[in-house]
């Protein structure tokens, strides 16, 4: 798993966090979020949904209760909606069972099965991607990103296909995108697009993108440094159970009833 490690020299109202070091994941299953709306009402719409039978809210649902986002974090649950979202072919599902049969979170370590799942979403996701699919083109970009399942590694085709999803406001493309630009991944190293596309997720209330902007804020990093702002995208990740928000809030004294 790639990690991207921000170093944060915040001072004056940041005293208390000085040189601090944060340590970034980039997960396989990050969730995405395509509606801004309270948590509560998010989480709420998406489980009709998810019983309804909509796979893709499915999908989503395993990753509130993987991320521990406005649910109690719970695998064994996670992987019951993956399931559910997969078997109706959902790439997105797909590939969340195959990470979750690799890592062995929610179901018994299945290395071989693992690889099989990720082949086989690959397989689905293709041709929707072809398509148009920013749900399947995300899935190829990940699955291009991190080489799962011995699938080989292709930065320039992640990025490519990242792009592709992001730009029809996917917002977990756009998290991702924003990754590559700030780890020069695939991509020239750009800082000042890695804000871009965070920013577009933040906006869509990814709380990784947001708690990634607020870092971007703090440490002036591809935009000006402004304390005050990455204070309210800290507030905003941490509302939604970011633990890495949550941390830098309670290390600068920010009480908990402020967000």
């Amino acid at each position: 798993m790639k990690r991207l490690i921000i170093i944060l020299s915040l001072l004056a109202t940041f005293a208390s966090v000085n040189a601090q070091v944060f340590y970034f994941d980039r997960r396989p299953s990050n969730p995405h979020y395509v509606i801004r709306l309270p948590m509560s009402d998010r989480v709420r719409n998406c489980l009709e949904l998810a019983v309804a039978g909509a796979p893709e809210e499915q999908y989503r649902l395993a990753s509130f209760y993987h991320e521990g986002y406005g649910l109690e974090q719970n695998d064994s649950l996670a992987f019951y909606w993956a399931k559910e979202s997969a078997m109706q072919d959902y790439p997105a599902g797909l590939y969340f069972i195959a990470y979750a049969y690799e890592t062995g979170k929610g179901v018994a370590q299945d290395t071989e099965k693992a690889i099989s799942l990720y082949k086989r979403a690959l397989e689905e996701a293709l041709p929707l991607a072809e398509q148009g699919d920013a749900t399947a083109q995300f899935v190829l970009g990940k699955l291009y990103d991190y080489g799962n399942g011995g699938i080989e590694i292709n930065q320039q085709s992640a990025v490519r296909w990242y792009r592709k999803s992001a730009m029809q406001g996917y917002a977990g493309a756009q998290f991702n995108l924003g990754n590559c630009y700030q780890l020069g991944e695939g991509v020239k190293e750009d800082k000042t697009q890695a804000v871009y596309w965070y920013s577009k997720a933040a906006d869509q209330g990814d709380p990784e993108a947001q708690y990634m902007l607020g870092l971007c804020y703090a440490s002036g990093e591809g935009v000006k440094k402004n304390t005050h702002k990455a204070i309210k995208w800290f507030k905003e990740s941490a509302k939604q159970g970011n633990r890495h928000s949550q941390h830098i809030l309670q290390r600068i004294g920010v009480d908990r009833s402020d967000y």
